[in-house]
């Protein structure tokens, strides 16, 4: 078993090298935003592990479910953007939304290929002891970085630490968000 696990992740290191030896590869990419001092006012981020719509049967009862995130931010100063997200979820007789402001600290100029630190209050999701939803006041500290994909599209994993009202402590890893920039 472990045989198989060092073949396929092997396997998935060296899928990735060779698309991003493509055409000029990774290491161009980087260099040519490096050069440049880019002067994105916006970034728009999604979160893909939170866009699907799905339908199914759960006994004899059909259930449909719309769940979708993202955040919009602004840059105010060099380094520092600010801005706020939502996130709809509605399904068969369960729906809520979460809404959030954030703000970010980019630990360089030039956001397309930035770590970052993220600081966000709002109201969030929990379950209470009856099982229903509940909006509660709550905050999350994160922080991600930021990977050139193709012109202002970025890959941006990021860690969080997420308290959602109920007084416990989350660790969220999201690594399917891309952003997208533009002025």
């Amino acid at each position: 078993m472990a045989y198989i696990k060092i073949v396929a992740i092997w396997a998935i290191g060296f899928s990735a090298s060779a698309a991003l030896s493509y055409s000029g590869g990774y290491a161009d990419v980087v260099a040519a935003y490096r050069g440049a001092s880019p002067s994105y006012l916006n970034e728009l981020q999604v979160n893909d592990t939170h866009g699907y719509f799905k339908q199914y049967k759960s006994g004899n009862e059909s259930v449909s479910l719309l769940e979708i995130s993202g955040s919009y931010l602004r840059l105010i100063k060099p380094q520092i953007q600010v801005g706020g997200g939502v996130l709809l979820h509605s399904a068969t007789g369960n729906s809520y939304n979460e809404f959030w402001g954030q703000g970010i600290y980019n630990m360089d100029s030039n956001l397309a290929h930035a770590f970052y630190g993220v600081a966000a209050v709002g109201m969030f999701n929990t379950v209470n002891n009856r099982g229903l939803n509940e909006s509660k006041f709550g905050f999350y500290l994160g922080a991600g970085k930021r990977f050139p994909l193709w012109g202002n599209v970025n890959y941006a994993p990021e860690l969080r630490l997420a308290n959602r009202g109920d007084g416990n402590l989350n660790l969220d890893i999201y690594f399917i968000k891309l952003s997208v920039f533009w002025n």
